[in-house]
This record gives C-alpha cells, sequence and structure tokens, in this order.
C-alpha cells in the first residue's frame, strides 16, 4: 500500500482534534457544525430586523411584518407560510389574467380605428412659405454686428429681432445698444448673461425715461445689483411703466427693489422669479403705499417667507394672477378663505410642498373662477383633490398636472368632463390613459386646443386617433417620451392643422430659399 493512502486511512480513523461543545447538548461537535448553527442564530436574530419594511406611498403589511403568517403566534409556521404562499399566488394570477384581458380589450379597441390618411405618405409637410418680412429679419439677426442703427423700426420688430437674437445666444453689447439707441418705449432682452454689468445699467439708463413702459429682463443676474436698481430708480420716476420683469436676478436684494418700486406708481405686472435673496420685505414695505398690482410672479424665490407672503398679497392689490412655484408657502392659510384675493384668475403652485388635496379643496371652494392653475409636480395629490377642483371651478381653461403620480383615472376623467378647458398637461400622470382620451374626445373636444401627454406610455395609436378626430380644434398635441406611438398615428392621423411635437420632427421637410 503506498505511503500517503496509509496515512489518510489512519488521520479518518482517529477524532477530529478540532471540535467544540455544544452550547445545549454539550457533546462535542466539529467546528464546521459549529459555524453552521452560529450562522443560523444570527440569521435568526437579524431575520425580524430586515422583514420589516416602511416604504413612503406603500401601505406597510399588518403589523409591520413582512412575513405571511400574520402576527398571531398561532399562524407562525410553514404550514401556515405555505397555505397563504398558495393562496397569494392565486391572487396573484388573478391580477395578471385581470390586466391581460384589460390589455386584450385595449388591443381590440384599438384594431377599430383606422388611419384617416395612408401612413406611408410619410409626415405630412406644411408648404408653409415664410413671409418677406420674416426673411429680412433673420439677415438683419445673422448679421447684428454689422448693422449700424434700427433707428426708425416699430418697437415690435424690435423687441422680435432681441427674441432671436438671444435665441441665437448673440446679444453682445453692440446689439443691446442698437435695441435701445433711440430711447424706446420698450426693453425686452430674454438672455442678458453675455452682457457685463457695465453694460447692462448703461442699456438700461439709455432707456429710462417718462415715456418707458416695458422692461423685461431674462437671466439678468449677474448685473441686476442693488447698486443698479438704485440708479435706475433715480433716473426717474417712471409714470408709463406698467411691466417690470427681472427673471435671475439672484444679485437683487430687498433695500434695491423697494427703491425700483417706489419709482413705478403706475406699475400692473413685477415679474422676480428665481431671485434667491428677496425675502418678501420689500414687497411688505410697498403693500403699504396702496400700490394697484395686477399680476405677480415670484416662482422659485426661495428665500420669501411665506407667512410673510400670505399678509402681504392682499394688500398688494387687485390681483388677477399670481405665480407662486416652487416657494414654500401655506396655500390652505394664504388662499383657502373666501375673500382673500376675490379677483384671482390665475395661479401657478408647481412644486408647492404646501398642496395637499385639502389645501387644494379649500382653495377651489374659495375661488370657483379660477380659470388657470399649475399644479405640476405636487406629489401629494390625489383624485380627492382633483374631483374637489372639478367640482368648484367649473370655468377652467387651463390646467397643469405634469407629474401628479398619485392622481389616477377618476381625476383626470373628471376635470376632462369639465369641457371648458384649452389647454391641459397630464404629462408623466401614469393614469392617463384610454380612459381620459375617450372622456376628452365624448365631452371636453370643442374646447381643447393644447394637450400635452408626454411620457404617458398608456396612450397607444387608437385611443389618441379617435381623440384627433373628435377634437377639431386642437392645434398643438405634445408627445415626448411617448415610444409606444406608431407611423400609423404619427403620420395617418386626422388632424389636417395638428401641430405634432416630441416625435419626427427630425423628419419634417424644411422648405429653404
Amino acid at each position: 500500500m503506498p505511503p500517503r493512502r496509509r496515512a489518510a486511512e489512519a488521520a479518518a480513523e482517529q477524532p477530529s482534534a478540532i471540535q467544540r461543545t455544544d452550547d445545549e447538548t454539550g457533546e462535542p461537535q466539529d467546528l464546521g457544525t459549529a459555524r453552521a448553527q452560529a450562522a443560523q442564530r444570527v440569521a435568526r436574530s437579524r431575520a425580524a430586523h430586515f422583514a420589516h419594511f416602511s416604504a413612503e406611498g406603500d401601505a406597510p403589511a399588518t403589523g409591520g411584518e413582512a412575513h405571511v403568517g400574520g402576527t398571531d403566534a398561532r399562524h407562525l409556521g410553514p404550514w401556515n407560510s405555505a397555505v397563504e404562499l398558495a393562496e397569494a399566488r392565486g391572487a396573484a394570477l388573478e391580477r395578471r389574467q385581470e390586466k391581460l384581458r384589460e390589455a386584450a380589450g385595449a388591443a381590440a379597441a384599438e384594431e377599430d380605428w383606422r388611419p384617416a390618411r395612408d401612413p406611408s405618405l410619410g409626415p405630412r409637410c406644411d408648404g408653409a412659405v415664410p413671409l418677406l418680412s420674416d426673411l429680412a429679419l433673420d439677415q438683419v439677426v445673422s448679421n447684428i454686428e454689422d448693422v449700424e442703427t434700427l433707428a426708425g423700426l416699430p418697437y415690435i420688430l424690435k423687441t422680435r429681432i432681441a427674441r432671436q437674437v438671444c435665441a441665437r445666444r448673440a446679444m453682445s453689447a453692440h446689439a443691446v445698444e442698437l435695441l435701445t439707441g433711440d430711447q424706446p418705449d420698450e426693453l425686452v432682452v430674454a438672455d442678458c448673461t453675455l452682457l457685463e454689468p457695465a453694460q447692462l445699467e448703461a442699456a438700461l439708463l439709455r432707456v429710462a425715461g417718462p415715456r418707458l413702459e416695458v422692461v423685461d429682463l431674462g437671466l439678468c443676474g449677474r448685473g441686476m445689483t442693488d447698486a443698479t436698481a438704485r440708479r435706475l430708480a433715480a433716473a426717474g420716476p417712471f409714470p408709463a411703466l406698467r411691466t417690470l420683469r427681472l427673471a435671475g436676478a439672484y444679485r437683487l436684494g430687498d433695500e434695491g427693489l423697494l427703491a425700483l418700486l417706489r419709482a413705478c406708481p403706475a406699475l400692473r405686472t413685477l415679474g422676480l422669479p428665481e431671485s434667491s435673496r428677496l425675502t418678501g420685505q420689500a414687497l411688505e414695505r410697498w403693500a403699504e403705499e396702496g400700490p394697484g398690482l395686477e399680476e405677480l410672479d415670484i416662482a422659485e424665490d426661495r428665500g420669501m417667507d411665506g407667512r410673510l407672503l400670505a399678509r402681504t398679497l392682499p394688500r398688494l392689490g387687485p390681483l388677477t394672477s399670481v405665480v407662486l412655484s416652487g416657494c414654500d408657502i401655506p396655500v390652505a392659510e394664504l388662499l383657502g378663505e373666501a375673500g382673500v384675493l376675490p379677483t384671482l384668475r390665475a395661479l401657478g403652485l408647481e412644486r408647492c410642498a404646501g398642496v395637499s388635496d385639502a389645501a387644494l379643496a379649500s382653495l377651489a371652494a374659495a375661488h370657483p373662477d379660477l380659470e388657470s392653475l399649475d399644479l405640476g409636480d405636487c406629489a401629494a395629490l390625489t383624485d380627492a383633490g382633483v374631483a374637489a377642483l372639478a367640482q368648484h371651478c367649473r370655468a377652467l381653461r387651463v390646467l397643469s398636472l405634469r407629474r401628479c403620480q398619485r392622481v389616477g383615472e377618476e381625476g383626470l376623467e373628471a376635470v376632462a368632463a369639465l369641457g371648458t378647458l384649452r389647454t391641459l398637461c397630464v404629462a408623466g400622470v401614469p393614469a392617463a390613459g384610454p380612459g381620459l382620451a375617450a372622456a376628452l374626445a365624448a365631452r371636453g373636444g370643442k374646447a381643447l386646443e393644447t394637450l400635452d401627454v408626454s411620457w404617458c406610455r398608456g396612450l397607444r395609436d387608437g385611443s389618441l386617433g379617435r381623440l384627433v378626430e373628435a377634437c377639431p380644434g386642437l392645434r398643438r398635441l405634445e408627445v415626448w417620451g411617448c415610444s409606444q406611438l406608431t407611423p400609423a398615428f404619427l403620420h395617418g392621423h386626422g388632424g389636417h392643422d395638428l401641430e405634432l411635437v416630441g416625435r419626427g420632427e427630425a423628419l419634417r421637410p424644411v422648405l429653404t430659399i
């Protein structure tokens, strides 16, 4: 016998030297068994911790436990767990079959729709011939640095030139000097990021005068400081200025704003979105002077004091439009009482954490004449709040429920049944599907002009096809992210004047000269 084999047999006959005494029986056991038992004890001690869960928005299991045996000790065991697992498996199978039946019904409904146009013809060609004035303006914008003067042009054309120059990121010191050289009544610059602070201040001082009516500056934070605002106010007063909009003025504080507001006695529209230094104190002190403000936009002004706003807004004037998107405000306290802002017709509450079902219900009851409401990204809203809105606000024309993911079919069909909506946004709402399309086609199609169903994967060719055919006034349909749509709808829908945005723009033929 080989030596290695004899040594192996001898080792097998001898007891293992690595042994351990069992804690319960006191009998010796090898190290492998001891380690396995220790691992089992650790697993048992940690099982309850890992089985407990509490996810936001999901109802926790009975008693907070994940096991299927219930909390009663008599139900804890392999047999009862196996029975309950078998019953749960049957319920899950029934739910899957129900979904399959619903999908089959939806597929049958899709087959009932036929394209009004042969999809093989491809995208529609709008055939629009550009106007001569548009071509001339395009040449001016393309060569703005070579233009010597814009004197004599109507202010409306200067505004169009400024808008197109900003869209091309070409607003320079020379361009803004052309727009302000003859002291126009309006200064509209959508993008001031390329202007140095001194250049922006010089442009404002050039237009400062008693005839100035509109100042609308976008992304003006770098140049719009407290010092600039005070120097502009010193060049006043501006008795004709009715619209002042300073977007992104992150260097503007309450003192500079107050000085500027006091130089505008006839101001009716004030826009200060994304101005993080403002706290609301300037508005409170200005409200003591009795302004007649009609429109206010303080979206994303995170430094605003919500309680201070609740006291200030009713004293700013007969407000008809208020945008509070992104602000931390007590919605129910501010707008939930009848008689507060009685002239309010348009309200923006996008990304406001204080918007709940109860707050929306009290808001709708207190302001039944609302015509425009933005509730985008209000995650706490459900069908109850939207149904209350539809019950009280019967004159709604514009409504946004963008990414309100807890709103279901009941709430969507309630607002669709109003029949007064001209603009509806349900982008990113999972419940937007054939039910919403059918409700809009049946009751809300006559007034509807703009519809946004981006990222609503439950809407297919047939549902949207019938909706377009039932809404003769629909002019714009946004379908970003709707990858389920096929050329049958994209190229074969019956909307001859419909602008389809979000799919196939790159394929649309463009007429060039």
